[in-house]
């Protein structure tokens, strides 16, 4: 494994109360094109959904590996650093 690989698997996607889940989805999409697999979610409105997969097109294994949690303290509880925006 590389550097770059070690330093992605320590990277984790929060998203909190997602609205839409085709959104859900897209971003999955995302982090599988940017090499990045760790996605929680907080207490998302509709999940899981069938829109949220079929946005999620190559990167169902992100999708299907979410960690779902109720609160972004659960979602953050093992991080060192964390950025938010």
């Amino acid at each position: 494994m590389s550097a770059l690989e070690n330093v992605l698997n320590t990277v984790r996607i929060v998203l909190v109360q997602t609205y839409h889940p085709g959104n859900i989805g897209a971003i999955a999409r995302a982090m599988k094109t940017m090499g990045l697999n760790e996605l929680y979610l907080v207490d998302p409105r509709n999940y899981p959904a069938e829109e949220a997969s079929s946005r999620a097109a190559g990167a169902l294994d992100v999708l299907n590996n979410a960690t779902v949690v109720e609160t972004l303290a659960e979602a953050l509880s093992d991080c060192t650093q964390v950025f938010a925006t």
